[in-house]
């Protein structure tokens, strides 16, 4: 699951580009808004779902059964940073899937 902004700095779409590569048939289920929303919307499919943004608590119960959290930002980002989504994905015992410079700090953490 990913869930937050889907804009440039997020880099989901290319990470879905990766996904979409993958012969096990994974699904992915996305919930945000954001200057990306309506390309990535575009790309879904039966491995891929994109939801609008909801409440903290509706995502909660929502995706309690989804064991993995993604956490995608570009590989261009310069400025080191810590997505705040990683403390919400902790606090909901996800597991992190870390997709972003593997130069950067919050990479070396994943």
């Amino acid at each position: 699951m990913y869930a937050g902004n889907l804009g440039t700095p997020q880099n989901v779409e290319s990470f879905l580009d990766l996904f979409s590569l993958s012969e096990k048939q994974y699904k992915l289920t996305i919930y945000g808004s954001g200057s990306q929303f309506e390309s990535i919307a575009n790309r879904e499919s039966v491995n891929i779902t994109v939801n609008s943004f909801i409440s903290r608590d509706e995502l909660l119960q929502k995706t309690n059964h989804i064991p993995f959290a993604l956490v995608s930002l570009s590989p261009k980002i310069t400025i080191e940073g810590f997505p705040g989504k990683t403390f919400d994905y902790l606090k909901m015992n996800k597991i992190l899937i870390g997709y972003s410079n593997p130069e950067s700090s919050s990479c070396k953490f994943y």
